[in-house]
């Protein structure tokens, strides 16, 4: 007797409840892209095997087909409410929420079923992660489809005292009670302006529910919020100036759990649960004894240290020049091959605002604030120290940077050709050491120099291989922009002038030069734009067509 195959229905449905239930799915590789498609693909297979006679258990006759058509119709109308109950899984809170948010979540149901359909398709680890993450970037864009401010619109123009309303007690207040005592007590003006507190209450708590939701998925990320830190006052962490690339290195020996598809802090080996810790969310004590343990312990893992369980960071660095000589020294100093040292870039555009903090930004605030004399000397020290910035970034807990990273070797770079462009990281002296080096190069290549014949090809060259997953005119653009040169615009040596402090100086010249490139392109400002419409290039090919115009040697 045959046995009966495998319903894609039935897969499908079984991997919705299976996801909903744990976050994990393993039939993701052999899985339709959408329920539709399983549903024909389910229809055809079936109704095949019947006429081919393939299986006892369907045997040829019209009843059957049309039994089949019917079950697949039923499963397509049903879709929508399993995508509702993926919505109310991923919603789910097992403390107490504030009011405010369970309305928010109410008023934007429909928006946020939406978001699940767009991107429910693909079953994988990553469903719950994936959707409540773009969850999160709407809900914090201005422009977002779950912007809090959507909500605040709509409901002025259907009752104006709705921010009133919301903190009306039915048991104890009436709404005219209420709005009589607002205005005899704060004024006209005071009364509106408790609304505008109100919304902003909103607004954080809004935030700060998907962040933890974020954080609760099985590969979600810990962000930094800075919504309601445990200090006085208010923190405001600049998110929109993280630059487009950031760099980690990272070896066998490194601390913590590094993969190539993902970083855990050493706190992730200690409690899963820990991860979850947000610096932002500690006391100031707590809080300024991780960020000093981390900036000073060891660079290399060792079972000697019983503090790592304290460090839920995660460094990285907007310097491409910290990296490549981090890497260099890593190297010689643990005798280790360079095709063993790797180096993972991620452009910082394909993760959630809160996922990477500026070092500056946490000394800043917690200088001012420890009360250890320790701590406060350190961090005031090393903001004073310009000289050896490394453009250091934190993430925390576990960041999954599968699909939106680049990850590549040390002897990558060399074999690409680092060496001829840059024959200085090459230097034997200059292997034994990391900040000092650093330091040294940007002196060196702080002086204007013209530009050397061949360098455009070199950087074409390294752009081509390790770092082929980005735009070929972007790494180009990066590895010129190390050292100061003679054909850089006036326009942009003024712009690095304004930024000069906000990030090491290659980074500031890079962002200077990508952001002049792209205003030609945009407003065709000049001949040579003008000269590529003409050419019919598409827009990397344009931009390419620049630079290399920007840095030829005639």
């Amino acid at each position: 007797m045959g046995t009966k195959s495998e319903d894609p229905i039935n897969i499908r449905m079984g991997t919705i409840y299976f996801t909903v239930h744990s976050g994990v799915s393993d039939y993701d590789a052999a899985l339709p892209t959408s329920v539709k498609e399983a549903l024909n693909d389910s229809f055809k297979s079936q109704t095949t095997a019947m006429l081919d006679g393939r299986t006892s258990l369907y045997q040829p006759n019209e009843p059957r087909i049309f039994k089949l058509r019917a079950d697949s119709n039923l499963a397509s109308e049903t879709a929508p409410d399993e995508t509702s109950g993926y919505v109310q899984y991923i919603l789910s809170e097992k403390g107490t929420r504030e009011k405010h948010v369970n309305v928010l979540l109410d008023y934007f149901a429909a928006r946020t079923e939406d978001i699940v359909r767009e991107n429910i398709d693909n079953y994988d680890i990553r469903s719950r992660h994936r959707i409540v993450e773009e969850c999160y970037n709407q809900a914090v864009q201005p422009s977002g489809k779950l912007n809090a401010d959507i909500f605040f619109t709509h409901a002025a123009s259907i009752d104006p005292h709705w921010h009133r309303r919301m903190i009306v007690s039915e048991e104890s207040w009436s709404f005219d009670h209420l709005c009589d005592t607002l205005d005899a007590t704060l004024g006209p003006q005071l009364s509106s302006e408790f609304g505008e507190v109100l919304k902003q209450t909103f607004r954080t708590d809004w935030i700060s529910f998907w962040v933890k939701e974020l954080s609760d998925c099985l590969l979600g990320s810990t962000l930094f919020n800075p919504g309601k830190p445990k200090f006085p006052g208010t923190l405001k962490l600049p998110f929109e100036h993280v630059p487009r690339y950031l760099f980690r290195v990272f070896d066998a020996q490194s601390t913590g759990e590094n993969l190539s598809t993902l970083f855990e802090s050493t706190m992730c080996a200690y409690s899963i649960s820990e991860r979850r810790t947000d610096i932002l969310s500690l006391d100031v004590e707590e809080a300024s004894e991780m960020l000093h343990y981390h900036l000073t312990k060891q660079c290399f893992r060792s079972n000697h240290y019983t503090a790592d369980h304290q460090d839920n960071l995660v460094s990285w660095s907007s310097s491409f020049i910290t990296a490549i000589q981090y890497a260099t020294w890593r190297s010689r100093v643990s005798r280790t091959p360079t095709s063993h040292i790797n180096i993972c870039v991620v452009d910082t555009r394909n993760f959630p605002q809160g996922q990477f903090a500026r070092d500056t930004w946490l000394l800043k605030a917690y200088a001012r604030r420890t009360s250890n004399p320790l701590y406060a000397d350190f961090f005031q020290r090393r903001l004073a120290n310009t000289d050896y910035d490394i453009g250091e970034y934190f993430s925390q807990g576990i960041i999954d940077h599968g699909q939106r990273s680049s990850v590549f070797s040390l002897q990558d770079l060399v074999s690409g050709g680092l060496y001829f462009l840059y024959p200085e990281f090459a230097y034997p002296y200059g292997r034994a050491e990391w900040t000092n080096r650093v330091r040294d190069l940007r002196c060196e290549w702080r002086e204007e120099a013209e530009h050397e014949n061949g360098d455009i090809e070199y950087a074409v060259r390294v752009a081509e291989g390790p770092l082929k997953q980005f735009a070929k005119w972007d790494m180009t653009l990066l590895l010129l922009s190390f050292r100061h040169r003679r054909s850089i615009p006036q326009v942009c040596l003024e712009l690095i002038e304004l930024m000069r402090g906000i990030e090491p100086a290659e980074v500031c010249r890079y962002d200077a030069l990508r952001r002049w490139l792209e205003v030609a392109i945009c407003k065709l400002s000049n001949g040579l734009a003008a000269e590529c419409d003409e050419m019919e290039l598409d827009s990397d090919a344009k931009m390419m067509y620049m630079l290399e115009a920007m840095f030829s040697d005639d």
